[in-house]
């Protein structure tokens, strides 16, 4: 309903962070690391260009065939990049979007526990250093898992998962938004 994670800060932290650094420091005595779900863990899903995984919706909004939305994904993309999805979220908008709601709150829960899965089972590795979420994707989750090379085949799968799951909801989108369009009703958009 367009209300910020941060509400929920006060509460995660100190959790994600005490399990990350407990991780470093395991990691810096070459023992196992004890935790999966710390705070650079949050970046395999939730964070993948901004909350709700919205890298997929963005590379979308730039291929798209309407102009609107295309505009928007060209202004939203440098910012995506960076993970802060503002422009996404209340510019498409998919604050209130009964369509595009379903993959934003779908897609950060079916790769945050695939991803927990995976580590679980040691087939990726776990995050050992405290990487802002500002870092673009990628080199984020390399940063975050001292280099773990499934880690980062594994998030750029999640990039196109992103894309697999937003594709069939942005669809019906694009589709109300081009009759839209036709109507006239994006006409003031020109002059951007």
């Amino acid at each position: 309903i367009g209300l910020h994670e941060s509400l929920l800060w006060g509460i995660i932290y100190p959790i994600t962070y005490a399990n990350l650094y407990a991780n470093t420091a395991a990691y810096l005595a070459g023992e196992p690391l004890p935790h999966i779900v710390t705070q650079t863990f949050l970046q395999f899903g939730l964070y993948l260009g901004g909350s709700g995984g919205t890298l997929g919706l963005c590379i979308l909004l730039l291929r798209s065939t309407a102009k609107s939305l295309k505009k928007l994904g060209k202004i939203a993309a440098p910012a995506t990049f960076f993970q802060v999805n503002e422009p996404i979220t209340f510019g498409v908008p998919v604050v209130f979007n009964p369509i595009l709601t379903i993959p934003f709150c779908l897609f950060p829960s079916l790769a945050s526990g695939a991803t927990y899965l995976l580590m679980k089972y040691g087939i990726i590795g776990k995050t050992v250093v405290d990487v802002s979420t500002q870092v673009p994707p990628i080199i984020n989750i390399y940063m975050a898992t001292a280099g773990n090379w499934p880690a980062i085949i594994w998030y750029c799968l999640l990039i196109v998962a992103s894309i697999l799951m937003y594709l069939p909801f942005f669809r019906i989108f694009e589709a109300k938004r081009i009759k839209e369009e036709e109507e006239g009703l994006f006409d003031s958009l020109e002059s951007i």
